[in-house]
């Protein structure tokens, strides 16, 4: 089996493990946002540097899981600000950010310092952040 497919399938198993029965504080319902399903998992993974990102729909927190081998380690968790909650995970490219999608909002999860910070609203065109993390 490949690298890629071990970490894949350590990761899936990760996911089922610590997100099984999660409990989750959705946000306020905004009526004019359409958003997933509550408590859908959401899952990112950069093979390279062996970070998982893990999180559910409607949940504030965002796990950061090392993948090797048979080796699963819980680096940190982060959480978003009071009232908000997850609604997608973007990789930012480079394997050392995430963009954390919260309902309108975006946060940027820088993965060496765990710090998170909000973008500006003019970085809040998905398409633009991803044309500019894969450097088109």
């Amino acid at each position: 089996m490949s690298r890629l497919a071990v970490v894949v399938v350590l990761a899936a198993l990760a996911a089922a493990v610590l997100l099984a029965g999660t409990p989750s504080t959705p946000a306020a319902p905004d009526a004019a946002v359409a958003t997933p399903k509550v408590n859908s998992p959401i899952l990112v993974t950069d093979a390279a540097s062996g970070l998982t990102a893990i999180s559910n729909v409607g949940a504030r927190e965002v796990r950061v899981l090392y993948l090797r081998g048979p080796s699963i380690v819980l680096v940190r968790e982060v959480f978003l600000p009071a009232g908000t909650a997850v609604t997608g995970l973007v990789p930012a490219g480079d394997g050392r950010g995430l963009i954390v999608e919260a309902g309108e909002s975006r946060y940027a999860l820088d993965l060496r310092t765990f710090q998170v910070a909000a973008l500006p609203q003019p970085m809040h065109d998905l398409a633009a952040l991803r044309r500019h993390a894969s450097g088109r």
